[in-house]
């Protein structure tokens, strides 16, 4: 307790020493005086520096490195003169809450933004670091971003493919969105099937990247011209066949698309399945050569094993039904032949050892229309000369042709037939016109080979069909007639086919069962009917009309 100094009087009043005059004393230094008496004037106590008038309690607080306002703290944060500063724990140079403090006031930093006050390593002025704890070192908000101590190189890798291009890369810490790939070399980013690592497979890409399309995958491929899928020789490499290629080769004739590996063989000459053989493993025929082809070879001809018969070939033939093979007689001839239509040229056309059987004389005559004899009648009804009226041709046994008029005579077209041997004849023939000198020819066979005209036999003597036959029916080498022709006045042919002797009276006095035709001769209003007597009577005889 300080001393009192008592100046004399009860109820004085304490009052401090105040040195300074500034309005507070010191505190403990007190007289009690009735008035203020220099230097103890004033009542207030807790002045810090009574030499200084400027320092008393409550005064402004300046940075001076004094205590101004006596509150025990010098140059506290909010004194004049005092700068923005931040409340710096860790003494990183970098604060976080600000206030206004005196230069060189301990415990603030000049720069703001820590975001850890209390970890010196953390700051905006730290380098980031690459950490598992995910630590904002540089207090910008973001952990291990890009660039960071301890980062790595990714690059930017669009296809998803681990591999980026060289020209995009950030260094993180850890893979971030695109930039997940470690190695860069991709050469086609946006195609997650080209890589350097990839295998190359053949898609018309740079699969590995390494400047080729394809290499060493690429099938071969040959050219089919024909189109059989077998190539020949030229060859192209290529993923998928090409247009015109094929997969595999060997085709030993790309022209021919029944030509090829593989392939049936068939009888055609040819190598059908490329192995080198021709028409192999086939049923083989024994053929000969048919100089004239007429389906013939001679008997000395050269035989020869053959899958097909070549033109100009033929086989053995038995024509004949005698169990042997029946040979051609003359192979420079088409015509002679075993078993061929015997015609009248001066050869042995069926091979028989007969030369020209029942070749007639030619008769003269101008037949100025077609006139056709169909099979197996000797009579015949035409106009043959454009008239509009029919003449009748009948032949008889001995060969002659007679037209007969309607008023019933009759003309011997051809009276002096004559017949070259005895074997068969025939009795139905076709007259056509000349091309050169109009002669008429009754001939036997079927072809015709005397341009001048000709006559088609074809029924066989001895074939007794009612009709009547041309044969040499009593042994004296001459040809005869088997048939009877008659002419009646009246139509009494009945559905029976007979004659009756109220009609006409057969010679013989047998039923008239040949050919026939009905035909008005004599102008008298009523037809006539001509009959052929069939079967084997001699000769032949031609009645008028009544």
């Amino acid at each position: 307790m300080g001393i009192v100094e008592t100046v004399g009087a009860q109820g004085c009043v304490e009052r401090l020493y105040d040195g300074d005059g500034d309005g507070f004393g010191l505190s403990g230094v007190v007289l009690c005086t009735c008035t203020a008496s220099i230097p103890y004037t004033t009542v207030e106590g807790g002045d810090c520096n009574d030499s200084n008038s400027q320092v008393f309690p409550g005064a402004t607080e300046a940075c001076n490195a004094k205590d101004d306002d006596c509150n025990g703290i010098p140059d506290e944060p909010g004194s004049t003169g005092c700068l923005v500063r931040y409340e710096d724990v860790d003494s990183d140079s970098y604060g976080t809450t600000s206030a206004c403090v005196c230069a060189g006031t301990t415990g603030y930093a000049l720069l703001a933004g820590d975001c850890a006050d209390d970890d010196p390593s953390r700051n905006p002025g730290a380098d980031e670091v690459c950490d598992a704890e995910g630590i904002d070192e540089n207090c910008n908000g973001a952990a291990g971003e890009q660039n960071a101590k301890g980062c790595t190189t990714w690059y930017f890798d669009g296809d998803g493919d681990a591999w980026g291009i060289a020209t995009s890369s950030r260094c993180l810490c850890a893979a971030e969105g695109k930039y997940a790939a470690a190695v860069s070399g991709d050469c086609n980013d946006g195609n997650a099937a080209m890589a350097p690592t990839l295998a190359e497979t053949c898609d018309l890409l740079d699969n590995n990247c390494n400047g080729q399309v394809d290499e060493g995958v690429m099938s071969p491929f040959y050219k089919d011209n024909d189109g059989d899928l077998y190539g020949g020789t030229s060859v192209k490499e290529a993923c998928t066949a090409p247009i015109g290629y094929a997969p595999d080769a060997g085709d030993c004739n790309d022209y021919n698309p029944g030509i090829h590996p593989g392939a049936t063989e068939v009888c055609d000459d040819l190598d059908g399945d490329c192995d080198g053989l021709v028409d192999e493993g086939l049923t083989l025929l024994t053929i000969y050569r048919d100089n004239d082809g007429d389906g013939f070879a001679s008997s000395a001809a050269v035989a020869t094993q053959k899958c097909n018969i070549p033109v100009g070939y033929t086989t053995a033939k038995d024509v004949t039904a005698d169990g042997k093979s029946d040979w051609d007689c003359n192979d420079s001839n088409v015509v002679a032949y075993p078993k061929a239509d015997e015609i009248c040229d001066g050869a042995d056309n069926d091979c028989d050892g007969i030369v020209d059987v029942q070749c007639p004389d030619a008769c003269p005559g101008t037949w100025p229309y077609d006139v056709s004899i169909p099979h197996h009648t000797p009579i015949r009804l035409i106009d043959l000369d454009g008239d509009s009226i029919d003449e009748l041709l009948v032949i008889d046994s001995s060969g002659k042709l007679t037209r007969v008029s309607p008023n019933g005579t009759g003309t011997a077209v051809c009276p002096s037939l004559t017949f070259s041997g005895a074997a068969d004849a025939r009795t139905s023939f076709t007259v056509n016109p000349a091309l050169g000198n109009w002669k008429v020819h009754l001939v036997q066979g079927t072809r015709i080979w005397d341009l001048e005209a000709c006559v088609e036999v074809k029924a066989a003597a001895g074939d007794l069909t009612g009709f009547g036959v041309v044969g040499d029916w009593d042994g004296d080498l001459a040809l005869d007639y088997a048939g009877h022709l008659q002419v009646s006045a009246s139509t009494c042919f009945k559905r029976a086919a007979t004659w009756t002797t109220s009609c006409v009276a057969s010679p013989s006095g047998k039923p008239w069962d040949g050919a026939m035709v009905v035909w008005e001769l004599d102008g008298d209003g009523r037809d006539e009917v001509i009959a052929v007597r069939g079967r084997t009577f001699p000769g032949t005889t031609y009645y008028d009309g009544y």
